[in-house]
């Protein structure tokens, strides 16, 4: 049964299979992202990249999001590396470029490689994160031969300060090495830098290549001089404009965990705390915020579109916003419990609720014609966010939304 008087599942005006019937009759056309997708596009990137690159091997190079250009080694004829899922050996690449995040296009590769864990650990790599406006080069002598692991030495830099919006990470990359293996060592713009930890890497020619450490502790040491970074904290060495350093690395300081609220930390093997306040993965594992009893406010997004009639994604959003504040009890959040307090008690039969991934939860219900789907997550005690995605005949309608409490 669907409940009366709404577009949509929990809504007041038609029911679901109204507007998925009127997507039957339209004609495709193709959505433009504008700025205001940006939380999308890096959503739906980092979603894509985790499953395409959930095979990548020792020594492997995933091709996770466009758009992504590799150059092989002289000894190599050539890279199939041109879409999402592509995968290739690590040690027949000579440079790998990344692309900013621009329109629908945001690079982004996973790396699993050996570095110098013994090979009687084959399951065991050293995760490499790398997104945006990113280049690596590497500075191995250009062999294959398989006792000599490949990219232990590299050059990179990145862009800087180049997130387009809140919900985007500036361009760089991060390391993490599994657990229960010590310290691993890599040669990075001729910095030597040993980790037992998980890190996020910047740097820039004529400026510096910056060292944060999200978890555990790395040692940094150029120019006879050594640092290390606790967790929490990060340090500087001066780059040349050939992307070398050109001194020794600063004392350590703390970082602001604002500044590094959207790194894609899901992409990693291992789960990473940023700040609990900061990032709906880092609320997942902290346990999660709860929701303040009292009145709640629902705010809803710019639509995005693909394959539907121009229009229709807005059409939709203003018929999914709840018009009025509506009041939450509080306590653990459900997210049942939130739908039929925004859409006036109503629910819908045949709806499957489910936590897809801690901290995350979702609810699917079907239509005649297509499929609809809710997912939310708590950010703080005072603010939840999540998507609505409803789809059917090829045409998906993707909307944002922000749920807060009033007067926050």
């Amino acid at each position: 049964m669907i409940y009366s008087k709404t577009l949509g599942i929990f809504g007041r005006v038609r029911p679901v299979f109204y507007w998925l019937t009127i997507l039957v009759l339209m004609a495709a056309m193709p959505a433009l992202a504008q700025e205001d997708d940006c939380p999308i596009i890096v959503q739906t990137a980092l979603a894509e990249a985790g499953d395409v690159c959930s095979d990548t091997a020792r020594n492997q190079i995933c091709y996770g999001n466009i758009q992504l250009e590799a150059v092989a080694r002289e000894s190599v004829p050539e890279l199939t590396f041109s879409e999402p899922g592509d995968i290739i050996n690590a040690g027949d690449v000579q440079s790998l470029q990344l692309s900013p995040l621009v329109d629908d296009n945001w690079g982004i590769a996973l790396m699993k490689l050996q570095a110098n864990l013994p090979n009687t650990l084959p399951g065991q790599n050293v995760t490499f994160v790398l997104f945006g406006d990113v280049e690596v080069t590497n500075a191995d002598s250009d062999t294959n031969a398989e006792d000599t692991p490949p990219l232990q030495a590299f050059y990179f830099k990145t862009g800087l300060n180049d997130a387009p919006c809140d919900a985007a990470p500036d361009s760089g990359l991060m390391l993490q090495t599994p657990d229960g293996v010590g310290k691993v060592n890599f040669n990075v713009n001729e910095v030597e830098i040993t980790l037992g930890s998980t890190a996020y890497l910047q740097a820039q020619p004529e400026g510096d290549m910056t060292v944060s450490v999200l978890e555990g502790e790395v040692t940094i040491a150029a120019f006879g001089v050594t640092v290390t970074i606790p967790a929490g904290s990060k340090a500087t060495v001066p780059m040349n404009d050939q992307m070398q350093a050109s001194g020794p690395p600063e004392d350590s300081e703390p970082y602001d965990p604002s500044e590094l609220a959207a790194l894609p930390i899901s992409l990693l093997e291992l789960p990473v705390t940023i700040d609990p306040e900061a990032t709906p993965e880092a609320t997942a594992e902290a346990g999660g915020a709860i929701p303040e009893a009292g009145q709640w406010v629902w705010t809803t997004g710019t639509a995005t579109e693909e394959n539907c009639m121009a229009g229709l994604g807005e059409m939709i959003a203003t018929q999914f916003t709840p018009r009025a504040p509506f009041d939450l009890p509080g306590g653990e959040f459900d997210l049942s419990t939130l739908l039929t307090a925004a859409y006036e008690g109503r629910s819908q039969a045949g709806a499957v609720y489910s936590e897809p991934e801690p901290g995350l939860q979702a609810v699917d219900f079907p239509s005649p014609n297509g499929n609809g789907r809710y997912e939310v997550r708590v950010i703080s005690s005072t603010r939840l966010e999540g998507l609505m995605i409803m789809s059917g005949e090829g045409c998906v309608v993707t909307i944002p939304f922000e749920v807060t409490r009033e007067g926050e």
